[in-house]
């Protein structure tokens, strides 16, 4: 009897480990990281910085709940083996944490934000810089949109969720508390096109394989991510990045060697190349000479670090 509850534990444990979907946490912390290096973090503002990883970290995994428990009777007939079809994680459950997470998320953000919450100024890019709480408001309103009506229209579930990425970006920025830059602004630009193209590509990925022109789509933003790194500053360690990530993703986005079956593993593999992403636009500090390299090449350790760690989580978790 004590077997089959420990059983039963441990199948509930791993069914909530599927709903946060572990190889994607990893590539959480980057965005906030790429934003910040971007900015040119000070560093009396890297305590904070932990604080907005930490919020971003329970936004995405708030997110990923709630959209398991929207797609709760569509999985039902498409991916029964699901945490929540399956049984292993109750419906009614998995709600409560994701609202609570986003609590908390909100609660976060309002203490560790010095500024007043001005919301008549989110619809816009203020002189005088974005404040965090605002940036946690918007990305809470993109996900219940997402995970709301944007679900009878694809491409702008599509669009939602690669802002939710590129905003990450602005996310780390804010911590800094000054108006965006061109390079922030064309850093997220860049993520959330890429998330939005690879979204695309895993639309169908439990009824048939996209057609051709859409393994071709995620080149885009990888073009644009060479035009940044040569127009701000070209340098060796920025090149070999830009190299790096353009191969890895190359050698996933080939249409001749995918099936319906390995379509998940894909994904997951182009979702993890967003670290590399994340790698590439950090190098681009390195190359300008600012003071405090050592903290950028830091930066680029932890990158790497989670890249594998995504990586090994993703030989037993599914990340699409």
């Amino acid at each position: 009897m004590n077997d089959r509850k420990l059983l039963s534990r441990s199948e509930v444990l791993r069914g909530w480990f599927e709903l946060i979907r572990p190889p994607n946490l990893f590539t959480v912390p980057g965005d906030i990281l790429a934003g910040a290096s971007l900015a040119f973090i000070p560093e009396y503002r890297i305590l904070k910085l932990f604080s907005v990883i930490g919020i971003s970290i329970l936004l995405y995994i708030s997110g990923l709940i709630l959209n398991d428990y929207c797609d709760r009777e569509t999985d039902r007939t498409e991916r029964p083996s699901r945490p929540l079809p399956s049984g292993r994680v109750r419906p009614g459950t998995s709600l409560f944490v994701s609202v609570l997470l986003i609590s908390t998320a909100f609660s976060i953000g309002f203490v560790i934000d010095g500024k007043k919450p001005l919301p008549l100024r989110l619809l816009f890019f203020p002189q005088e810089g974005v404040s965090v709480f605002q940036v946690v408001l918007i990305l809470v309103v993109l996900i219940l949109l997402y995970n709301g009506p944007a679900r009878r229209i694809p491409w702008l579930g599509f669009v939602l969720m690669g802002s939710c990425r590129g905003l990450n970006i602005l996310f780390g920025a804010a911590v800094c508390d000054t108006n965006f830059s061109r390079e922030v602004l064309y850093g997220a630009g860049i993520e959330a096109l890429y998330i939005v193209l690879v979204s695309s590509i895993a639309y169908s990925e439990v009824k048939n394989l996209p057609a051709k022109i859409y393994f071709w789509l995620p080149y885009i933003p990888l073009f644009m991510l060479a035009v940044m790194v040569c127009f701000i500053k070209i340098s060796p360690l920025g090149i070999g990045s830009l190299i790096v990530t353009i191969g890895w993703i190359s050698s996933i986005l080939r249409h001749d060697k995918c099936n319906t079956r390995q379509l998940s593993v894909v994904i997951g593999n182009l979702i993890r190349g967003v670290i590399l992403i994340q790698i590439t636009i950090v190098t681009i500090q390195v190359s300008l000479g600012n003071q405090g390299k050592q903290y950028f090449y830091l930066v680029i350790v932890f990158l790497l670090i989670f890249f594998f760690a995504s990586r090994l989580a993703g030989k037993k978790f599914y990340g699409s």
